[in-house]
């Protein structure tokens, strides 16, 4: 076989999609999951071995039938490489990962303003040229918000991206470059990592300025077209609360988004006499996240309603959720919850709701590691999916 057919070419996107999705597997293992002959899968996994994407890794071990045991394929690691980039309000975070999702480099550059289009080129450039010696074949771009193939804009409610020109950054590089909602390239991340659980349907929920979900079904993320599926924050959960930038009142994000916890925390620092903020940063405009959960744990009154009643909305939101979602899986990022104390009392606020039908789901509630790279590292696995698992087919 000297080149694909078309035909061929979108099975061997398959065979890749596969061993992503569910780890290393025999040849008789994707030919009975793709409908794909036995004849027709050595053929192509052959191919795919010369080509040097696909390795053997040795035969399979806990196999408990006689005879001879199955040999497992799995992805060459290094075969190329991606960039990964996320744009935040306050930095830009780029990344090097190979076609695996390894991360290989990372760097963080803090911005006091939000940065331009050609700003963001400049930094993507001088990232790719510090690390010329990998054989870079896209980039992805992780946005906070909803991207607008029609327009090449971000869609947020936030008025500093509203208006930023992604065509002057796709344009700006002889690769593609490929946009999507940061959780959305997160939850590809958990999906695709070779570090994943293996499941195909979870909501990948973030916290940062707001909160956004994005729900993952049959290995797919859903309703990826549909700009109201994931906006989660803008549930409303108490009537009577303030008023939300969307209009709404009491949505979620009012009492769990960092933005809205930060505004609340800043109002008591500049307002009362007795709260723990002070004995911790300068002014107001100083206070973190951070700062928060260690007035937390220092016993401050105010501090500890605020991230409790958070709690309460949250996981009064993701019960609702498990009402709705055929999920296995919900994992939670966001650095409030990298204190393991308020991710436990998460956890068990959940499991305090009453199970309908004395049903009990056996729903695995994993609070992720914060990571602010989390974002980019997704932006590459975006730029994975699309240029390596999902190949184009020329002609």
């Amino acid at each position: 076989m000297t080149s694909l057919s078309k035909k061929q070419h979108e099975q061997r996107n398959e065979i890749i999609e596969q061993l992503y999705l569910k780890g290393p597997l025999s040849r008789a293992d994707l030919a009975k999951i793709l409908q794909i002959t036995p004849a027709t899968m050595t053929e192509l996994t052959g191919y795919l071995i010369k080509e040097g994407l696909l390795l053997e890794i040795g035969e399979e071990l806990d196999s408990q039938k006689a005879g001879r045991r199955k040999i497992l394929l799995d992805i060459v690691a290094n075969y190329c490489h991606y960039i990964g980039v996320e744009l935040t309000e306050d930095r830009l975070i780029l990344c090097l990962t190979d076609n695996r999702g390894v991360c290989l480099e990372t760097q963080k550059i803090g911005a006091d303003k939000p940065l331009n289009e050609q700003e963001l080129v400049s930094f993507i450039q001088q990232f790719i040229q510090q690390y010329s010696d990998y054989t870079i074949k896209a980039i992805g771009i992780a946005v906070p918000g909803h991207y607008s193939k029609d327009s090449h804009t971000i869609l947020t409610n936030n008025i500093l991206w509203s208006n930023f020109d992604l065509t002057k950054v796709i344009s700006a590089f002889d690769f593609p470059v490929y946009v999507k909602n940061n959780v959305k390239c997160m939850a590809l991340s958990e999906l695709y990592s070779q570090e994943n659980d293996k499941l195909s349907n979870f909501l990948f929920l973030n916290l940062r300025r707001g909160i956004f979900a994005a729900y993952v079904y049959n290995s797919k993320i859903y309703g990826d077209t549909n700009l109201f599926v994931g906006e989660i924050g803008h549930v409303v959960v108490n009537h009577s609360g303030s008023t939300c930038e969307c209009g709404k009142d009491g949505c979620l994000q009012t009492y769990a988004g960092a933005e809205w916890l930060l505004r609340k925390a800043r109002y008591a620092y500049t307002y009362s006499k007795e709260t723990r903020l002070k004995d911790l940063v300068n002014n107001a405009e100083e206070i973190e996240i951070s700062h928060l959960i260690t007035a937390y744990h220092m016993g401050d009154d105010f501090v500890r309603h605020l991230l409790e009643q958070a709690i309460e909305y949250l996981a009064l939101q993701l019960n609702n959720c498990l009402m709705l979602l055929d999920v296995d899986a919900i994992y939670l990022h966001g650095e409030l919850f990298a204190d393991s104390s308020l991710a436990e009392k998460l956890t068990a606020k959940i499991d305090q709701y009453p199970s309908l039908l004395k049903l009990k789901r056996n729903i695995k509630m994993t609070v992720k590691a914060y990571k602010s790279e989390r974002g980019a590292l997704g932006g590459a696995m975006l730029a994975v999916y699309k240029h390596f698992i999902h190949q184009k087919i020329e002609g």
